[in-house]
């Protein structure tokens, strides 16, 4: 029987496994994607991509369909719990954040990662040892 060789695994589809895994593959690395549940990204909840998000996805050849795009502006703002005065974050000149469904983000990833040819993607599989240089799933 032939196991076939990897130069990297990665154990979970969601958004930061499917970006190193687009992220390899463009280095000509052949890796293996292990989600345990595709589903799980399957919720309500929302992503903010900053401008710096944005970039990294341009340069991974990624392009994401924002639910609803924010203009450039004071960028973003933290609201310490102490009572203290905000902490204003701005964005430089020409630049935007844009907020996305989680799923969306992640199903966008994922089936870039899905279809680059060194991308092995295992659904429904869960890495259970790591013997030596051999991942068994």
């Amino acid at each position: 029987m032939h196991i076939p060789h990897y130069d990297v695994a990665i154990l979970g589809a969601g958004p930061a496994g499917a970006a190193t895994a687009i992220a390899f593959a463009n280095k000509g690395k052949s890796v293996l994607l292990l989600e345990a549940d595709p589903r799980a990204s399957d919720r309500l909840a929302g992503e903010w991509l900053h401008p710096s998000a944005a970039s990294v996805l341009d340069r991974l050849g990624v392009t994401v369909k924002p639910t609803k795009p924010f203009s450039t502006g004071r960028g973003w703002v933290l609201y310490p719990d102490d009572g203290s005065a905000p902490v204003v974050l701005p964005y430089s000149a020409g630049s935007s954040g844009c907020a996305i469904e989680h799923s969306v983000l992640v199903e966008t990833l994922r089936q870039h990662a899905i279809h680059m040819a060194s991308v092995t993607y295992v659904p429904w599989a869960r890495g259970r040892r790591i013997d030596g240089q051999t991942l068994t799933y």
